[in-house]
């Protein structure tokens, strides 16, 4: 397969489309580690949060998505890609829906919820 792969001299649609969707994907999960720090900091200011608290949410957000990627990542080789990528935006999307229907939420949280 490989060697078919080397003997090629145009890529195919279907591999720029991959390489269009791995790229989109990875500029995703950067733009998420950049943002959580703009959340941070405004959540910091809003909840009167010491600098220490806010540390230690930029910290779990690095942490925890290292176990996730593992956990994920085996579900996909176990019960297919597309079965865990669906289940994956659920999940997201319920952690999000509860977080923002939640009583006292923020501002920040509103305005994406609205």
């Amino acid at each position: 397969m490989i060697e078919l792969l080397e003997q090629q001299k145009k890529l195919t649609s279907n591999q720029w489309k991959l390489i269009c969707t791995a790229n989109v994907a990875i500029c995703s999960i950067f733009l998420n580690f950049f943002l959580i720090g703009y959340v941070t900091a405004a959540l910091t200011k809003e909840w009167q949060l010491p600098y220490w608290q806010g540390g230690a949410i930029l910290l779990a957000s690095g942490l925890g998505a290292v176990p996730g990627a593992v956990v994920w990542g085996w579900l996909g080789d176990r019960i297919g890609r597309r079965t865990v990528f669906i289940w994956s935006a659920v999940t997201i999307s319920l952690a999000t829906g509860s977080w923002c229907s939640r009583r006292g939420r923020t501002a920040s949280c509103r305005a994406g919820c609205s």
